[in-house]
């Protein structure tokens, strides 16, 4: 079924149209090989963009943010009257009730605490008892304590980032969704803003446990905390190992930004904000976040500091992710092993691909290598140089007849070499250098770097290993590029990856994603020689948890 709304769906606001640069076949290439291309016409999508503005991302802050509300306390005077707004605002918009009995509140603690609940209904009768849940928290640290407070305690925490800036935005996307015509979805999209987060996530663990439809129906959780201070158009996105494919997901609608965001996905899964409680239930989820500052649980935490123009554009991405989500037949089934990852785990799956040192089995001096020089320092038992009887203290003058002038060449040819390969030396206290021949162990790099798979990513391949000097280097690969197509056509498999870079091809081209954007990269094959760099493949490796081969 098609994701068109029914034609009683109410008109939008008026609002002018947003132009959109197009995304030269990467968008496309992507989608079609990702299989998630979204149902719904662009145009409505488009409209849908174009309905969220700065001035009412500020009018919604700018409220909920004054010194009236005295920081939106939870289970305070002021903290339900901000609650209140919120039910008027979803009422303006005309989105229904999904709380306790009918309600928009559900009621919990007997400190007065409540959630607020609204629903928009999807269109398919196979997937509107399907839901999508997008959410923020809204209460905040009133005058702060000293255990809430960094700083002023006793004065009014307004909290603009922390967290109206994220109560804006999802209500900006339930307008936007709900308003714009020619746009519908499958799912049903339940808006959640959360109580007593500041509290320790009490709103998002009631409900959880307590919920209002049952958990096992919500296919993804969206949550948004402090994305009102963006910065070098960098948003950080947790959750992404929630879910086989999420990470692709999530980048695919920043291709539809005028200027598209710098994604930084992080692999650190914390019980810090209301996404924690979905995934401890088994749900996939998303947390964006634009990053911590000095006014963070501080009174200066003020709404005339937002970066509106990045919230504008942050709240864009939400629009088009949740409505790609509501509308996709299939989404990334939820990684219980996303728990036990994180940045850590990360930085050393991008960083270990082999080095040529362990290739050769020697290393060398740093400083000397800096000069061009290339003086050995130690070498180790049973490998190619200890074979070719290379020692410690030789300086080795030729590779494959080619003086040795700069490390970054010489690097490079040493991983790309797939046959026996000769190498000059000199000894120390030795008049003649002396020719030996090295038998270099492992698939070459042709190309200048390595690949791996990641079952959280199951359509791309992970680039590490970028040589300098080399093809991919030239080309402007760099470590941590998810390839997603070679000349167009889709990858499936590691091996099919190999075959796609067949020995005949003299060039190809790479669709790539690289922190949410995408882009191609044409990649030229270096000519062949004999006996060395004529090698027909780059070398890759599998690193799923449990198996890793080269």
């Amino acid at each position: 079924m098609s994701c068109l709304s029914p034609p009683n769906r109410p008109r939008p606001r008026p609002r002018p149209r947003l132009a959109h640069q197009p995304v030269a076949g990467v968008l496309t290439v992507v989608l079609c090989t990702l299989a998630t291309a979204s149902a719904a016409p662009l145009e409505p999508l488009e409209s849908a963009f174009a309905s969220v503005r700065r001035q009412d991302l500020a009018r919604y802050i700018n409220t909920l943010a004054s010194d009236t509300l005295r920081g939106r306390s939870a289970g305070t005077g002021d903290g339900r009257a901000a609650g209140s707004y919120l039910v008027q605002q979803l009422k303006r918009i005309g989105l229904e009730p999904a709380g306790a009995n009918g309600d928009f509140y559900q009621e919990f603690s007997e400190l007065g605490f409540r959630n607020i609940l609204s629903v928009l209904p999807g269109s398919d009768p196979k997937f509107k008892d399907r839901y999508i849940v997008v959410g923020a928290h809204y209460d905040h640290v009133g005058l702060g304590t000293k255990t809430t407070s960094l700083g002023g305690i006793g004065q009014i925490h307004n909290g603009a980032d922390d967290n109206a800036s994220g109560i804006a935005a999802v209500l900006e996307v339930a307008e936007a969704l709900a308003r714009t015509r020619g746009l519908a979805h499958r799912r049903s999209i339940l808006f959640i803003f959360w109580d007593a987060e500041e509290l320790g996530l009490l709103g998002s663990k009631h409900w959880t446990t307590h919920p209002t439809i049952p958990v096992s129906s919500i296919d993804m959780a969206l949550n948004v905390d402090m994305i009102g201070r963006l910065r070098n158009r960098r948003l950080i996105v947790f959750g992404s190992r929630t879910g086989a494919g999420l990470r692709q997901l999530a980048a695919a609608p920043n291709a539809r930004l005028k200027q598209p965001l710098a994604m930084q996905f992080n692999w650190d899964l914390k019980a810090n904000s209301d996404h924690h409680p979905f995934f401890a239930q088994g749900v996939p989820v998303l947390f964006l976040h634009t990053g911590l500052h000095k006014d963070y649980h501080r009174p200066s935490d003020d709404a005339h500091l937002i970066v509106y123009d990045g919230l504008e554009s942050v709240t864009r991405l939400m629009v088009g992710l949740t409505h790609e989500a509501a509308c996709r037949e299939n989404l990334p089934g939820f990684r219980k092993a996303a728990a036990e990852e994180s940045e850590a785990y990360r930085r050393q799956l991008e960083t270990a691909a082999w080095t040529a040192q362990q290739r050769l089995g020697a290393t060398w001096d740093p400083e000397l290598a800096r000069q061009g020089i290339i003086q050995l320092t130690r070498v180790e038992d049973d490998t190619a140089a200890d074979i070719a009887r290379l020692k410690k203290g030789d300086r080795l003058l030729k590779l494959d007849g080619t003086d040795i002038t700069g490390i970054d060449e010489f690097t490079w040819r040493l991983l790309a070499a797939d046959a026996p390969i000769d190498v000059v030396a000199k000894r120390r206290r030795k008049k003649k250098s002396r020719q030996v021949t090295l038998r270099l162990p492992g698939e070459p790099r042709r190309l200048g770097f390595e690949w791996y798979t990641d079952d959280a990513e199951p359509d791309s391949l992970v680039v590490r290993g970028v040589v300098p000097k080399s093809p991919a280097d030239r080309a402007g690969l760099e470590n941590a590029d998810r390839i997603l197509a070679v000349d167009g056509r889709s990858i499936p498999r590691a091996r099919d990856f190999r075959k796609l870079l067949g020995p005949s091809t003299t060039a190809i081209t790479l669709s790539i994603e690289r922190r949410g954007r995408f882009q191609s990269i044409r990649l030229e094959r270096p000519s062949t020689r004999s006996g060395n760099v004529g090698a027909t493949e780059s070398s890759g490796r599998d690193d799923t948890p449990d198996r890793r081969d080269r």
